[in-house]
């Protein structure tokens, strides 16, 4: 068994415990779509000697990018810990990685809610002024509650 294939059965095995279900299954592109706090992620699995585990939201969709969105972007990236802002093919998304041979359930749920957080602190804005869809807002349903704000903010 190689290790990618080690971290993708305690994510499936992490994301089963979270979400109370019988088997995870990932979409067509590989990637395991997550409704977790009433919102839309997706987990992917990245690497193969050293697996990353990526938590990510598609904030805003067709979007155009242009020199103004980059700067946007690397203002929210000064902003954010442990996640980043990106545009990529027409979408912005938010993401959070983390090594897989040492993700655990805390980290796991702390990836979700940091990816949550961001998106909806950010996504609407850049929708505003760059245009493009909130895909993150039109996921939500109506029981949909931010997550908490944790205690502290930033590095010790």
């Amino acid at each position: 068994m190689t290790k990618l294939d080690m971290v993708r059965s305690h994510v499936e095995t992490l994301l089963e415990g979270m979400l109370g279900i019988e088997k995870a299954w990932a979409d067509g592109d590989g990637d395991y779509p997550v409704r977790y706090e009433n919102a839309l992620y997706f987990v992917r699995l990245v690497g193969y000697d050293q697996p990353v585990v990526q938590v990510f939201s598609v904030a805003v969709e067709g979007v155009d990018k242009s020199p103004e969105l980059l700067d946007a972007l690397n203002e929210i990236n000064t902003e954010l810990r442990f996640a980043r802002a990106m545009w990529i093919r027409g979408q912005i998304l938010i993401e959070s990685d983390h090594l897989g041979e040492t993700l655990e359930a805390q980290d796991f749920a702390n990836a979700c809610n940091i990816v949550a957080r961001a998106t909806d602190e950010y996504a609407p804005r850049l929708a505003v002024s760059f245009g493009g869809t909130t895909a993150f807002e039109d996921e939500k349903d109506v029981t949909y509650e931010p997550p908490p704000t944790p205690e502290h903010r930033g590095y010790l």
